[in-house]
């Protein structure tokens, strides 16, 4: 029973699909049993009652998919096992076979008094059950190679199409390493370029200019940071970032002597914890870019403090109304995220404008999470 298509024993078949195996089936039986009850009913001339044709071939059909279905995957899946294996099973379906078939007969024959039909359940009858089946057999056995064949088709196809899926993905990944490789290459470049640039400046202004080619070096030595962290996985010791921040602290405050006010409280303790870098930079670079420093009465505050068992960071800053603020939150959500990523639950942190014009950020760390090794 030659029916099966490529769709119908796929494991990612659809609906539809399962739809149209079914339709494929039932109308291949639908020609075969016509076909057949067609070249009888011309070369003998005698048609069967309904009930007989319907329980004959109901019962063949049933042989055919729990002959192809089962008993000859079951025979022929183990090997050299097959050589007892399918006989036995054949045996026992062929039983069956006959067992439903007699008792179907039987049940109709009772059924219908007036056939004046004598069922004999004899070596004849038995016989004649087998040779049909054989038929039905033979159907059986090309119905399963031709579906092994498909099957294995199948999976060879899907075997090179995935083959071909990972050849991709593997020059794919092979086209962004070399696309990575030349980034780096690039940025290890660029800052050398820069530094270069910045030698060249400082030795340009450093008799003239002194408090110019001492800003030089602090911008070089802020910015050096900056890239170092970028390619190192260990937190540095506060130490470190606290001594950048005091220069970048300079640079804003020197030149602006007189009209801008800020002061950078410090603990002596968090020198010794060890902290993502660039939170405090990040921090303040956003009192300079957004916040009013103006005023002596309300300078902006900047408090690294530890409180029982927490590191805390302090920023309070009066809002510069003159400028667009506009995008101003940006870097702060990207401090979020990566003080979240760090330290998750351990770690709070929250900013707000208040009633009185100012903006305050305060975040707080367990001191636990800081240790030397600690992310």
């Amino acid at each position: 029973m030659l029916t099966y298509t490529k769709a119908s024993f796929s494991k990612k078949i659809g609906l539809e699909n399962l739809k149209k195996t079914y339709y494929w089936h039932l109308l291949i039986w639908v020609l075969l049993i016509t076909y057949e009850l067609s070249t009888i009913s011309f070369a003998v001339g005698i048609v069967a009652k309904p009930g007989l044709i319907i329980s004959h071939y109901l019962i063949n059909i049933f042989f055919f998919y729990f002959s192809s279905l089962w008993v000859i995957p079951n025979s022929l899946r183990y090997g050299k096992q097959w050589v007892w294996r399918l006989p036995l099973f054949l045996v026992i379906a062929f039983v069956l076979l006959v067992l439903n078939k007699g008792l179907i007969d039987y049940t109709l024959n009772t059924l219908d008094e007036n056939s004046g039909r004598t069922l004999n359940f004899n070596a004849r009858y038995v016989g004649g059950v087998a040779w049909r089946s054989l038929y039905f057999l033979a159907l059986a056995f090309l119905f399963y190679f031709f579906r092994t064949y498909v099957q294995e088709r199948d999976i060879r196809e899907n075997l090179e199409r995935l083959g071909l899926e990972n050849q991709i993905k593997e020059q794919r990944l092979q086209l962004e390493l070399s696309q990575a490789r030349q980034a780096y290459l690039k940025a290890q470049i660029n800052p050398h370029f820069l530094f270069n640039t910045l030698n060249y400046i400082f030795s340009l202004v450093q008799k003239s200019e002194p408090d110019a080619a001492e800003a030089i070096v602090k911008l070089s030595k802020i910015m050096r940071f900056a890239l170092d962290a970028e390619h190192t996985d260990e937190n540095p010791p506060l130490s470190i970032e606290i001594a950048h921040s005091k220069n970048l602290i300079d640079l804003w405050l020197k030149p602006k002597s007189g009209t801008a006010y800020l002061n950078f409280n410090v603990d002596k303790e968090v020198c010794d914890y060890y902290f993502i870098p660039l939170v405090l930079l990040t921090l303040l670079e956003n009192i300079f870019k957004h916040g009013d420093l103006s005023n002596p009465s309300a300078p902006g505050i900047f408090n690294l403090l530890i409180r029982k068992d927490k590191l805390v960071i302090q920023t309070l800053n009066l809002v510069n109304t003159d400028i667009n603020s506009s995008g101003g939150s940006i870097g702060l959500d990207n401090l979020r995220q990566r003080l979240n990523s760090a330290y998750g639950s351990k770690c709070s942190f929250s900013y707000k404008n208040t009633p009185e014009g100012y903006f305050i950020v305060q975040i707080e760390v367990e001191l636990a999470m800081l240790q030397k090794g600690k992310t």
